[in-house]
């Protein structure tokens, strides 16, 4: 199947069944993940950019504005605070995600219409003897995963639930977007309905939410 097609190793094997409720699914398969631990990742992009005496890095400035000179020459608009100023630059990568219509509307590109959505990711605390993740696939089901090195910490996505709002538009969007009104953690109600698949759920704390477009 599609494991041997991209040569992943894999064994049919369910987990403890604090993770999993072995009747609610028809077959568990164990597979190797990658689990990113956040602090790490960015600590390790940090030293690289450090090392890298051509970089200096900007933060606590918004772009609000691209200018495209005749010569090749991109001038980006800063606000800082309440102040406003230039600086030119030879190239620029637009790398702003669901703000990636914003460059091209500046810059007189054609914009794409893109599907936005609002998600909310539950940060759980587990009392587990042994770290998991899983995934409940092929449908409107949920998946659990460990975050970084953290023994305890967890995090919770619903595939119904965690989409708070979507809009299918060429503007683009933020978590503080306006559009979106005010976020109302939905965690009793994915704790109830992910609680049929991983029992494990039902005895966890809840340690906030995670709302990202």
């Amino acid at each position: 199947g599609i494991f041997k097609k991209l040569r992943i190793p894999y064994k049919p094997e369910y987990p403890p069944r604090e993770f999993l409720s072995r009747n609610t699914v028809s077959v568990c398969i164990r597979t190797p993940e990658a689990v990113y631990d956040y602090k790490k990742l960015k600590a390790f992009a940090r030293r690289k950019i450090k090392l890298n005496k051509n970089i200096k890095l900007e933060f606590g400035h918004e772009v609000t504005n691209v200018e495209l000179r005749n010569d090749g020459k991109k001038v980006l608009i800063f606000k800082d605070k309440n102040r406003e100023f230039k600086k030119e630059f030879d190239y620029v990568v637009n790398a702003t995600y669901a703000g990636y219509n914003n460059f091209c509307q500046w810059l007189g590109f054609p914009q794409k219409r893109l599907r936005f959505r609002l998600k909310e990711i539950i940060l759980l605390r587990l009392n587990a003897q042994k770290r998991r993740a899983v995934t409940v696939m092929d449908g409107p089901f949920a998946t659990i995963l460990p975050v970084g090195k953290s023994k305890s910490i967890y995090t919770l996505g619903d595939v119904p639930l965690s989409v708070h709002h979507s809009v299918t538009d060429a503007k683009s969007s933020s978590a503080d977007d306006a559009r979106w009104g005010r976020h109302r953690s939905r965690w009793r109600e994915m704790k109830k309905r992910c609680a049929r698949w991983f029992p494990v759920v039902k005895n966890a704390r809840y340690a906030g939410s995670m709302f990202v477009v």
